[in-house]
């Protein structure tokens, strides 16, 4: 982040903040009425549904409604009679830049980050960092077999490393979400789809050619750097659950060794191993030079995690077993979701009118600052020193 902060798109900004606030705030009204029918599931669900329609409708009509009004007034000329040229593909120019931003990034200025010359320097810091590059060595071979990489061309691209993905990537994958420790899948089963990743591992080697190759039909490796990106996508959100489980596991263990309740640890320790792989993506996208796709992906994450994740549970479960009632929230809760109104209730107000859409370092600070409060009243009131008596 600059010195100047960070400026938003106060319409994109004020939408994700509103149906966030809207999401904190019907779980926790409903939650605190002690039950939750099937309809009152749906209902609540039905919100993302919404936020995505936000989301997506007005762009999409955006779009029909430009391409309405280039068929009806037809191609742009200039007075000298200089034909306009085509814009470039969005998809062409996004790989452009990316590929123009391997050697150096920039930030949201343009400007070159001057971190890159600090991180040469510290290469020959000594025997620290060559331990540390070691350390590395295994993970980055494994996110190599086990994942693309989408920002290099196909022609720098590894051959070995992309023929390999038909049999690293399943069983990164199966491993990763238990299908082997569950026994849903057999030992014949496994073998059998290690034999078939084989074959495609073979043929993906033999016709790399034809696809990166100087004869290669037009318009072939386009598709197949689309196809990996998919692959790439899938793999990332294995790797950022795998590091997550892991995470949560270990935190988990140390916070019932000290004796900690279980509503702490969720507000604390396993809310930080599960958000470490948005952290890390989040602040990777920000320093790419796109810090309003970063500010909405903030958004995004736990919108999905709450209407999706939390309340489309809901409603498998009031389907099948009626109306849960009897729900009881401890005050840790209720002090969490009382002060995450307060906060995006502020992000509503705040920011737009007060910092006149800029998020400012002195912002940031007052945030992360509030939240370190936040973590405070809740380790509090875990331990009976304040809030002793349950409000449920």
């Amino acid at each position: 982040m600059s010195t100047g902060g960070v400026e938003i798109d106060p319409l994109p900004f004020f939408r994700d903040s509103v149906f966030y606030l809207l999401a904190v705030a019907s779980i926790f009204g409903t939650l605190l009425r002690g039950s939750m029918s099937f309809a009152e599931a749906c209902a609540i669900c039905c919100l993302y549904v919404m936020y995505l329609m936000a989301v997506l409708l007005p762009r999409r009509i955006a779009a029909v409604l430009n391409k309405w009004n280039e068929s009806a007034d037809g191609m742009e000329t200039t007075n000298e009679g200089y034909v306009t040229p085509p814009e470039e593909p969005l998809e062409r120019r996004a790989t452009t830049e990316l590929l123009d931003d391997v050697d150096g990034y920039t930030d949201s200025r343009g400007e070159p980050d001057s971190s890159d010359e600090t991180v040469s320097d510290a290469d020959d810091s000594g025997v620290a960092t060559r331990l540390l590059e070691v350390l590395r060595m295994p993970v980055l071979l494994m996110l190599k077999v086990t994942m693309p990489e989408i920002g290099k061309p196909l022609s720098r691209q590894s051959r070995w490393a992309v023929s390999l993905l038909p049999i690293t990537s399943p069983l990164f994958f199966a491993a990763v979400a238990r299908f082997l420790n569950d026994n849903l899948i057999t030992h014949p089963g496994l073998w059998f789809g290690v034999a078939c990743g084989s074959v495609g591992s073979i043929v993906l080697y033999l016709s790399w050619p034809a696809i990166v190759g100087v004869s290669a039909p037009l318009g072939i490796a386009e598709r197949f750097q689309k196809f990996l990106t998919v692959i790439t996508f899938v793999q990332a959100v294995t790797w950022m659950d795998a590091a997550a489980g892991e995470l949560v596991a270990l935190f988990g263990a140390i916070g019932r060794i000290s004796g900690a309740s279980e509503a702490l640890l969720g507000a604390t320790v396993f809310a930080w191993g599960i958000s470490i792989g948005d952290l890390v993506s989040d602040t990777t996208v920000a320093r790419r030079g796109m810090a309003k796709t970063a500010i909405a992906a903030c958004f995004g994450g736990p919108l999905f995690n709450l209407l999706v994740g939390l309340i489309g549970s809901m409603v498998f479960a009031t389907a099948s077993r009626g109306v849960i009632s009897g729900i009881k929230l401890e005050n840790e809760i209720i002090l969490l979701a009382s002060c995450q109104l307060l906060a995006v209730t502020y992000l509503i107000v705040g920011i737009p009118f007060v910092h006149k859409g800029r998020v400012s370092r002195v912002a940031a600070t007052g945030m992360l600052g509030f939240y370190v409060v936040t973590q405070v009243l809740i380790a509090l009131t875990s331990g009976q020193v304040i809030f002793k008596d349950p409000w449920m």
